[in-house]
């Protein structure tokens, strides 16, 4: 049986174009994506939203140009295609290296640094404009990623208290009933299997924001039904949630460690029943 020849093997004209189609509409894909990463994410305060528009667009028009190109060339230079994926990869492989020997150092020291730069009299002369971008779009990039670096678990000094959130729901007679969280330890006991959202949640809300509003508010809502569900017979009727901060201070070295002064109570926000804020 004959082999086929060179013609035969040749791939339709048709296909090769769905081919080509198909690498164009996944690049430009990518990098769009990338593009919004870039621009809107890790520069978002460093340029201004016009600015980084015109960034992006003249990024994806100049990809169009060098997907033409790449088109027009590829008989001609074979190695251009393979080029430039390997070409990604290390830009990737570069950016990541980076990521890891500048992001560590500014999470140890980045205020001893900013304060040497500023008795130097150099922050406001190139070192803070230089460092703060970086060290923005270093941390966007770790945020958005999940891969922070953060060492604080491992260096002194440790905490000498905790936050936590509570609910005191206060009822028409006058009489009140206070809901401690379920992260809220126990001296005497604890242990705690499971719950890290609830606790990242409560974390976030235990300082206030206003951003977390709708947050709060979702809360107070839940919290109530969680009371109404475990007290069905209790005839009170609830006028007011609201939401506190209990600030435990631990015991001092060499104090007993199963006595917690008393928690320091801080008002969050108050709200009606229905979840909407006090008037």
């Amino acid at each position: 049986m004959a082999s086929p020849t060179r013609a035969d093997a040749a791939p339709a004209p048709q296909d090769a174009g769905r081919v080509w189609l198909r690498r164009w509409a996944q690049s430009n894909l990518i990098v769009a994506v990338g593009c919004a990463y870039v621009f809107f994410i890790l520069f978002k305060d460093l340029l201004s939203l016009e600015a980084r528009e015109v960034a992006a667009a003249i990024v994806l028009a100049g990809w169009q140009a060098a997907f033409l190109l790449c088109i027009l060339s590829r008989r001609r230079l074979p190695w251009l295609w393979p080029a430039a994926r390997t070409t990604a990869a290390v830009v990737f492989v570069g950016w990541q290296l980076f990521f890891l020997l500048v992001r560590n150092p500014l999470d140890f020291w980045y205020t001893p640094i900013r304060d040497w730069c500023v008795k130097e009299g150099i922050w406001d002369h190139g070192a803070g404009r230089l460092i703060d971008p970086v060290n923005d779009a270093t941390s966007r990039y770790a945020n958005f990623n999940g891969i922070d670096q953060n060492w604080k678990m491992f260096t002194p000094p440790l905490s000498r208290s905790a936050q936590f959130l509570a609910v005191r729901i206060e009822f028409s007679d006058g009489s009140d009933e206070l809901i401690l969280s379920d992260e809220e330890p126990d001296p005497h006991g604890f242990f705690r299997f499971g719950g890290w959202r609830q606790r990242k949640l409560e974390y976030q809300l235990v300082f206030g924001d206003p951003a977390d509003l709708p947050l709060c508010e979702a809360y107070a809502r839940w919290s109530l039904r969680r009371w109404q569900a475990g007290h069905a017979d209790d005839p009170r009727t609830p006028s007011r949630v609201v939401l506190l901060r209990r600030d435990v201070d631990f015991p001092k070295p060499g104090a007993d460690p199963a006595v917690f002064p008393p928690a320091e109570v801080y008002t969050i926000g108050a709200f009606l029943p229905d979840g909407r804020p006090e008037p």
